[in-house]
């Protein structure tokens, strides 16, 4: 018995093809989103430090940690991209 499974093979690379499109435009939004926010982090830091009545150091080390935890956040997601479904991550690098 022979059976033609070509249409049941382009669907599937036609599935294929919409998943890896759609990864790609979430890793889009995520690292535009944690840009902007870093972004704006750094904005508000160069506002306050102009400021002569706040305590302008500590502030700005807060500002600073939070700007490192998003880049943090946006590495963590590059490997997660980049690592295609495996369960375990390497951040030696």
């Amino acid at each position: 018995m022979i059976k033609d499974i070509t249409e049941k093979k382009e669907a599937e690379k036609a599935l294929e093809k919409i998943e890896e499109v759609r990864k790609k435009e979430i890793h889009h939004r995520i690292k535009n989103n944690l840009q902007v926010i870093c972004s704006l982090l750094d904005l508000q830091a160069k506002k306050l430090n102009c400021r002569e009545a706040v305590p302008t150091q500590e502030i700005l080390e807060a500002f600073r940690g939070s700007q490192n935890r998003v880049i943090s956040m946006s590495l963590i997601h590059e490997e997660l991209y980049k690592a295609d479904g495996t369960d375990t991550l390497e951040f030696s690098a």
